[in-house]
């Protein structure tokens, strides 16, 4: 079966918990995390706990397992931050499916050599040749098969990451991404009214995303200067937005899926500016209510989470 990610790097799969984790530091290894109890014992078939305490049998594969989320990522935070701080203060448990820039760049990684080949073959040969079969013959297989389906994705939506896996269901795009969670977790307001407000403020959010982005990928140490110097006037405008707020959530009285996409984005710029929210109380007492946050302040306090970069060591 083709992996559900680019992690055909190696055949490890290691049991990840929020509190306890030493970080593998090395290609090959899937993780599997939960926002509570695990441990690393580094090889499959080893008895753990759930979260709700009671025991499980770590299988083999993805489908026997009880973990359904996959999230595939470059190992740095970038565009999955914010999903995994959702699922972790939801009490779910993912796998990752993780690999570096130079592997990817080097077409060493499964999923981007797979789509390649596709590509360049047609999705037709590439189907008869892996199964044996013309694709006519192969359709009833086919619409079953997550090797196809993920093949079938690719071929539509060429080398695009993060990839977030719920079972056999794919996604690319991380605002995609999150709006899918925040509807499955009752993330995205109480009413038609508060779910646009909530899209709204996740908008603006990527608007500064996208600013970000761009000055790292041109000459960050050029830039980084003048990026900082407009960074005020962008927190502002969440600042503002909070200070409607009576919940102390970015929209409404609960959290949503907003939320976490703020926290990812504060915590970014507190790494390469640490004093960047002396200005903004709001934004400040946002952030430490989301850390307080039990779940999710187990995460965050993980060696999973504080051994993830931020940034590739070539952009810092």
């Amino acid at each position: 079966m083709l992996k559900s990610a680019a992690a055909q790097e190696g055949d490890v799969e290691t049991l990840v918990s929020a509190e306890e984790h030493s970080y593998p530091g090395e290609r090959g290894v899937e993780t599997l995390v939960s926002a509570e109890e695990h441990s690393c014992p580094g090889e499959r078939g080893v008895d753990t706990l759930g979260l709700d305490g009671s025991e499980s049998r770590c299988s083999a594969h993805l489908e026997t397992t009880m973990t359904q989320y996959t999230i595939t990522y470059f190992n740095i935070h970038g565009r999955s931050g914010a999903m995994r701080y959702l699922l972790a203060d939801q009490g779910c448990e993912w796998k990752e499916d993780k690999f570096s820039f130079q592997d990817w760049n080097d077409g060493k990684v499964e999923l981007k050599k797979t789509a390649v080949s596709i590509y360049e073959e047609g999705f037709g040969s590439y189907h008869a040749s892996r199964y044996g079969e013309s694709l006519s013959q192969g359709s009833a297989h086919c619409s079953q098969c997550i090797d196809c389906f993920f093949i079938l994705l690719l071929f539509q939506i060429f080398g695009q990451l993060p990839m977030f896996a719920d079972g056999d269901f794919i996604l690319f795009q991380s605002n995609a991404i999150l709006r899918y969670l925040g509807r499955k977790h009752d993330l995205y307001g109480k009413n038609n009214k508060e779910a646009a407000l909530i899209d709204m403020a996740n908008d603006g959010m990527e608007d500064l995303r996208e600013k970000i982005y761009k000055c790292l990928t041109q000459e960050w140490k050029t830039n980084k200067e003048k990026y900082l110097e407009e960074l005020p006037n962008h927190l502002r405008n969440f600042e503002r937005l909070l200070s409607q707020s009576s919940s102390g959530f970015i929209i409404g009285s609960t959290v949503s899926f907003a939320d976490y996409n703020l926290l990812d984005i504060l915590l970014f710029h507190l790494f390469i500016a640490p004093d960047c929210l002396n200005s903004f109380p709001r934004l400040k007492a946002f952030k430490e209510k989301m850390e307080s946050r039990p779940k999710l302040k187990a995460f965050l306090q993980s060696n999973e989470h504080k051994n993830r970069p931020f940034l590739p060591e070539n952009m810092l």
